[in-house]
């Protein structure tokens, strides 16, 4: 088995809270970061830059991780923000998740349905398509 030496993650749901907190953390450690975003592009804006204060390569990436197309592009979009090829990201961490507020008497199949896909669905999108750039042997 080949040595990982690729040191370059993307992580979805870093421009806030606990994923902001995941990227610098890895950016310490020396790994490139690619910042995903939905909502909070000035935010994400200021991981980028903090990540970058720390010496490492960032971006920050769009994705409404609910539709199925965009997330299916992520981790091409995030390699070429980050200036690099897909196969280049090692590392996946699914960060991001989509909760609106409900209870019994909002319920719908809508919901659940946003909820699955941007929950569910995406991260095992992101992570077959990790696997499809991952070179053979490592």
């Amino acid at each position: 088995m080949m040595e990982n030496s690729r040191k370059t993650a993307l992580v979805t749901g870093a421009a806030k809270r606990l994923g902001r907190s995941i990227a610098l953390e890895l950016a310490r450690r020396g790994w490139s970061v690619a910042v995903h975003y939905h909502h909070s592009a000035e935010e994400a804006e200021a991981t980028v830059a903090a990540i970058r204060a720390i010496g490492q390569n960032a971006a920050a990436v769009s994705c409404n991780l609910a539709d199925e197309t965009q997330a299916r592009r992520l981790l091409d979009r995030a390699a070429q923000a980050l200036g690099i090829t897909h196969a280049e990201i090692s590392c996946v961490v699914n960060n991001a998740s989509l909760f609106d507020y409900d209870d019994a008497a909002s319920f719908s199949h809508e919901n659940l349905d946003r909820h699955m896909h941007a929950n569910i669905a995406a991260p095992i999108l992101l992570i077959n398509a990790l696997h499809d750039a991952t070179p053979e042997g490592m």
